[in-house]
């Protein structure tokens, strides 16, 4: 991970990014990207990218691993309202 140290990175949670690198004492280019972040890579805009994965088919897919730590867990519930 500490290879990230001046490279650009494009996700979609950019704050998260940037948290998880200053924490780290790395310092990189964080670029916002909205959907389709993968193909950044291949289009020149990005030399890595930081996104949620579920099974990594779509990285692969465009000739990207998996790779460093994990920076968050989450799970999706629904939640309805009480006097629904």
């Amino acid at each position: 991970v500490s290879d990230l140290a001046g490279q650009r990175i494009a996700t979609a949670y950019p704050n998260l990014v940037r948290k998880d690198l200053a924490n780290r004492g790395i310092e990189a280019t964080v670029i916002r990207l909205d959907g389709a972040v993968e193909i950044s890579v291949q289009l020149g805009l990005a030399d890595v990218i930081a996104d949620i994965v579920g099974t990594g088919r779509t990285l692969g897919l465009h000739g990207l691993v998996a790779f460093g730590d994990v920076l968050c867990d989450s799970e999706a519930v629904l939640i309805e309202r009480v006097d629904a």
